[in-house]
């Protein structure tokens, strides 16, 4: 499942999701690897 995320402040955060649980995916935003489960 891909889907794009937009903040109010209009950075699109995409994640990708292929056969993970959500707490071990990751998103890199502003240079920083940050646990989607910590969003």
């Amino acid at each position: 499942i891909d889907f794009t995320h937009t903040a109010g402040s209009g950075i699109e955060v995409k994640v990708e999701s292929a056969n993970k649980a959500p707490v071990e995916q990751t998103i890199e935003y502003n240079g920083e690897i940050i646990d989607v489960d910590n969003i």
